[in-house]
């Protein structure tokens, strides 16, 4: 059987991921769309199943082959030599195989049958192992270009489940190698997986890490696909400002990195949430940034806009854990932020970290809520309004002390003696800065 080739297996997600496209010329057509990372605007009639694949809509897939296929055996026995059908028509081996896909990601008992082309039988077996049907993945020995990466990465995910990190990074790599010429695009997600893996489950220079990652984006950058591209610069991104520390040139190239995943097309409407972790990482970049007399307070303005545009799109309700931490990040930048109207920020920040209590609770969260509490204490000290600041601190240092984080407690406790000071001094002169390291998602770190 002549298969089309390339074809985009691996690019698009859920079913179609495995699904094969059929060797007509409309299919063609759109083959080259789908490798790009494009969903055509119009399928032609032999790929509707792999229309309604990426809709979700599997029952409504399943049909379309098994219609494709009658009409396959209808053409067989008409009076037309069997060869119009193979010249003009899908190969019934292809149909049957991708009928296998689509019964087997709705959960149904697959149709049995024979392959005469090896490759369909190999990446059939591909898919029965990925759904748990059979124990291992089996051979790929007639499996070449993106067909076999896409094998090899199906291999590597078997390595990873069994703990075999070092063997998963190396076949994803040999994956890489063979299906760059053909499928840049699956290559560039092949790289990115890989990077992940050498990110949390090795000990490679993250530098390494980095130039995979850069080499992603350069084969992503071909093609249009733009939220995977722009995902890749914010994997690229937060590599960068895990390695940065304070270093003001590293730290310039993950802002850049985390503006260019904005422009890449990750936004308001294509992927909300990640649009605002991305906004509040780089604010959270943007307040890292060595402080200088020229520059802490555009700095930190430029930091409080990326918290307020995350902030537009959370809603406490909804997700409350990264409106927490969003908002944690905007009070302690307000609490921080050098200004020619400090009062006002800090106001806004005790009350910022009140709404944040009402969601890190001390009863489900008890050491987040004493974060929360301690940063409260601290501003409103500075406000001059101790009594209350004393009481926040030393619930604060209770509650550190009862769950042994004692670095946090002997924060909280400092705080609490120079409160003190200043409650003995009635209130006399200001109180000295007290920025306590016990809080979250100060300058210093993300919440």
């Amino acid at each position: 059987m002549e298969l089309l080739r390339p074809q985009p297996i691996g690019i698009h997600s859920g079913a179609a991921m495995n699904l094969l496209v059929p060797n007509d010329r409309e299919s063609a057509i759109a083959a080259e769309q789908l490798l790009r990372g494009e969903i055509p605007t119009r399928f032609p009639r032999s790929l509707q199943f792999y229309e309604f694949a990426l809709q979700g809509k599997l029952t409504e897939a399943i049909e379309s082959v098994r219609s494709s296929l009658l009409d396959s055996a209808h053409s067989n026995h008409s009076t037309f030599p069997q060869n119009v059908h193979r010249a003009t028509g899908e190969p019934t081996d292809l149909l049957t195989y991708n009928l296998m896909v689509l019964e087997r990601a709705a959960g149904q008992m697959p149709t049995v049958a024979s392959f005469q082309d090896p490759r369909l039988q190999e990446l059939a077996n591909l898919v029965a192992y990925t759904c748990h049907a059979i124990a291992e993945p089996g051979p790929i020995a007639t499996l070449d270009g993106e067909l076999r990466g896409w094998a090899l990465a199906t291999q590597a995910a078997a390595e990873l489940e069994a703990g075999h990190d070092v063997a998963a990074r190396q076949l994803l790599q040999a994956a890489v190698e063979v299906t760059e010429p053909t499928s840049p695009l699956l290559a560039a997600m092949l790289l990115s997986q890989a990077a992940e893996i050498a990110q949390f489950k090795s000990e490679l220079p993250l530098g390494l890490i980095q130039q995979e990652l850069k080499r992603a984006i350069q084969l992503a950058h071909r093609h249009t696909l733009k939220v995977f591209e722009g995902k890749l610069w914010l994997q690229l991104a937060m590599l960068l400002q895990q390695a940065a520390g304070t270093n003001r040139g590293a730290l310039k190239e993950a802002i850049l990195a985390f503006q260019a995943a904005l422009q890449s097309g990750i936004d308001e409407q294509s992927d909300p949430l990640l649009f605002a972790e991305i906004q509040n990482s780089l604010g959270l970049a943007y307040l890292a940034m060595p402080a200088s007399e020229t520059s802490a307070q555009l700095r930190t303005g430029i930091a409080i806009q990326s918290f307020r545009k995350a902030l537009e799109i959370l809603k406490a309700d909804e997700h409350p854990q990264i409106w927490a931490r969003v908002n944690m990040n905007l009070a302690n930048a307000l609490q921080h932020a050098p200004s020619s109207h400090p009062v006002e920020n800090l106001i806004q920040a005790v009350e910022i970290y009140e709404q944040i209590l009402q969601v890190r609770t001390k009863a489900f969260d008890p050491i987040s809520y004493a974060l929360v509490t301690i940063n409260q204490a601290n501003a409103l000290a500075h406000l001059g309004m101790f009594k209350p600041a004393m009481e926040k601190a030393s619930e604060a240092y209770k509650l550190f002390q009862w769950y042994d984080q004692a670095e946090q407690a002997t924060a909280a406790r400092e705080l609490v003696e120079q409160i003190n000071v200043c409650l003995e001094q009635r209130g006399g002169s200001a109180m000295a800065t007290a920025t306590t390291s016990a809080g979250e998602g100060l300058p210093d770190g993300p919440a």
